[in-house]
């Protein structure tokens, strides 16, 4: 496809391009994430073979013998793509369910379905399964009070990079790989912790959002309120057991995380 183009599906799908873009700047992606983009713009994400062999091997699906549903599937991975981050390798935090389906053009349930799909592939997947295995419907779900879900992450696994094929597949690979290792050189917090970091500030966001305004119950409220800090480690290590965040985490990771929260809530370090 020519350049207007790719810059033009860029500039949809990728909030940060579309205010670079309203401030004179110009669109782009990295190396690795755009020649995936381009690839995939031009061959679509379901060239592979393999890919929808597997999906309709493990679990018996075959969707995409229907154009529309293919075509919506590569908008689907063209947005991921745009959206993924290097150093979490999710897409999470650049968008809802809601406005993959706004930006996508097409309907909340159909990208609900799509990442399904996608999971059962083994291209994406939950970042925190718990006690499930990764296709099941409800691996990673955990619900608020009254029963609402909060935002899932998904974790772009590298079987992903290579719906572009091999070329461009290993330039994106390869992205993930350096970026993991400078992020890691940078902070010492590996994956699964900078995982725990943006699927937290989603939660806290969605709560924010449900009570439309920071309440006596807010958890960051409740604990800036207490003087003694052993009392807010207590209950900062609460909630995290309570959402199994401590299963993976060494005991200088788990100290680190705790830190890292007080001092959010005013405490320091």
């Amino acid at each position: 496809m020519s350049k207007p183009d790719y810059l033009q599906l860029v500039t949809k799908y990728n909030y940060f391009a579309r205010e670079s873009v309203k401030n004179g700047g110009k669109a782009y992606l990295v190396k690795g994430k755009s020649d995936v983009f381009r690839a995939i713009m031009k061959h679509g994400a379901l060239s592979k073979p393999s890919f929808v062999q597997r999906l309709y091997k493990n679990h018996g699906i075959d969707t995409f013998k229907r154009r529309n549903r293919r075509d919506n599937f590569t908008q689907l991975c063209l947005w991921i793509t745009a959206n993924v981050s290097l150093e979490t390798r999710t897409f999470s935090r650049n968008g809802t369910q809601g406005q993959i389906a706004k930006d996508i053009g097409i309907s909340q349930s159909t990208v609900s379905r799509l990442l399904e799909l996608a999971v059962k592939m083994g291209i994406i997947s939950p970042a925190f399964p718990g006690d499930k295995v990764a296709t099941d419907k409800k691996a990673g779900l955990v619900y608020d009070g009254h029963g609402l879900p909060y935002n899932q992450v998904y974790k772009v696994e590298d079987d992903f990079c290579y719906l572009a094929g091999p070329v461009a597949g290993k330039k994106l690979e390869k992205a993930f790989r350096d970026a993991d290792e400078k992020a890691y050189a940078e902070s010492g917090w590996r994956l699964h912790e900078r995982l725990l970091t943006v699927r937290n500030y989603l939660w806290e966001k969605t709560i924010e959002r449900r009570i439309a305004a920071i309440s006596e119950g807010c958890f960051k409220k409740t604990i800036s309120k207490i003087s003694n800090r052993s009392r807010a480690v207590k209950i900062i290590l609460d909630r995290m057991i309570k959402r199994g965040e401590h299963l993976l985490l060494s005991d200088i990771e788990l100290d680190r995380m705790v830190n890292t929260r007080l001092k959010s809530c005013g405490f320091s370090a």
